[in-house]
């Protein structure tokens, strides 16, 4: 049965799922701007500090590609990760992507710099971005430097030094 009633509550979930399209969209453009050693400085200091950051969206910069971490279902890493480094520090923040994101992943080099934005997760031990997504890439992907010989080719000596 329809009726007035019937419209109102339809109206009513469909403004309430429409307010939660937009207040999602609305965290999405207004990412806190955050470098990375203040992050990390935060983690280090704990409590309020690093509380200011956790669960908050952030964008963070000044970090490079220092490695990557694989899936690890031992260790509770259900995605892959990019283990990003600042100048300052020897502590790494641990960008969790998606699996779809494998491929960008692949083109990224060690050293590179960039801008990412993601969820902190800031822990006693751990300081992760989770959903992480690359906003930018401040430097160039570097190029493969030996080119892999095709099959039946020879290589030189020199080649293989190289």
């Amino acid at each position: 049965m329809s009726g007035p009633r019937s419209v109102i509550r339809f109206a009513k979930g469909a403004a309430a799922a429409l307010l939660s399209i937009v207040a999602v969209d609305a965290q999405a453009q207004t990412a806190q701007r955050v470098d990375g050693v203040d992050l990390i400085a935060a983690q280090k200091a704990g409590g309020a500090a690093a509380a200011a950051y956790n669960g908050k969206s952030i964008e963070l910069f000044n970090v490079r590609v220092n490695g990557f971490f694989a899936m690890n279902t031992s260790m509770r890493r259900l995605n892959p990760a990019l283990d990003l480094r600042t100048p300052k520090s020897f502590d790494y923040v641990a960008c969790e992507m998606s699996l779809q994101d494998v491929p960008e992943i692949a083109k990224l080099a060690i050293g590179q710099t960039l801008v990412v934005t993601g969820v902190a997760a800031v822990g006693t031990y751990s300081l992760r971005l989770n959903g992480c997504k690359i906003v930018k890439l401040l430097d160039p992907v570097l190029p493969a430097t030996v080119s892999p010989a095709l099959s039946g080719d020879t290589v030189s000596a020199n080649s293989i030094l190289t």
